[in-house]
């Protein structure tokens, strides 16, 4: 099987999805775009370890084949986000994530996590503690199934710097906007509406700001001039339910039916 680019200043089609995983298509003009033939199966040649790793045909955002791929051979997700976000709107966010799963894929495909430029973004990346060649190919980042465990739970670690494309920022506080499909313009995940998981998160603020987000999170101490917020766990969500905010805020607590 091969696969090669071609150019082309015509046409480029946009994916989102709702909730129930049905992909919606548009066309646009585009100059900058290029489209992707191929036949059959993609096989990437891994940069640095010389091996090869077949995957689905991959392209810019999550295709309807991708989806069910991932959806077919992923279950029991969970997310562990730690955050650090500076005082400076200049500066980027920056954190890790432990992501766990378990992998089932008779045909051992390389596994495909979403993330908005991933070679810019990526500096560190582990499989079940071990570091691995990875492909950054548009916005995912491509995973040899010969670092995963079959039948059985997988951990990835991913240390990046987050995208501000879905981080609504300003001088005094910041809001994610994740829907439809915006996710992985900042954090590395599996970014798709069917494939539901637990989140977590820990956020590092600057002290007299205040987090938000889907779970509990008491206010700590933290070190230089910083607060820690430690969210609890969530129930299976998908990734455009997760959500935090940050800044200058002001909570106000009220309780009605019994309901705080």
């Amino acid at each position: 099987m091969t696969a090669q680019w071609v150019p082309s200043d015509r046409m480029h089609v946009i994916s989102k999805w709702s909730e129930g995983g049905v992909r919606e298509g548009s066309v646009r003009n585009s100059r900058q775009c290029r489209s992707w033939w191929g036949v059959g199966v993609l096989v990437a040649q891994l940069g640095c370890g010389g091996g090869v790793m077949p995957v689905l045909e991959v392209e810019e955002g999550v295709s309807w084949a991708l989806a069910e791929r991932r959806a077919a051979t992923l279950s029991d997700v969970r997310y562990r986000y730690a955050l650090q976000v500076p005082r400076e709107l200049a500066a980027s966010l920056s954190g890790t994530v432990g992501i766990e799963f378990r992998w089932s894929d008779p045909d051992a495909h390389a596994l495909v996590l979403d993330f908005k430029d991933p070679g810019a973004r990526v500096t560190k990346l582990q499989v079940n503690g071990v570091s691995v060649d990875w492909t950054p190919r548009f916005d995912h980042v491509l995973l040899p199934a010969t670092a995963l465990l079959p039948e059985a739970r997988n951990h990835v670690e991913v240390a990046f710097v987050a995208g501000d494309e879905a981080l609504n920022r300003n001088e005094e506080f910041l809001y994610t906007l994740f829907v439809p499909d915006r996710a992985h313009f900042s954090l590395p995940l599996f970014d798709q509406p069917n494939l539901k998981a637990r989140f977590s998160l820990t956020l590092e603020v600057p002290e007299g700001w205040v987090a938000l987000a889907n779970g509990e999170g008491p206010a700590l101490p933290g070190e230089a001039g910083t607060s820690i917020y430690r969210f609890d766990e969530t129930e299976p969500i998908p990734s455009y339910l997760f959500a935090f905010a940050v800044g200058k805020f002001q909570i106000e607590v009220a309780e009605r039916a019994g309901q705080r």
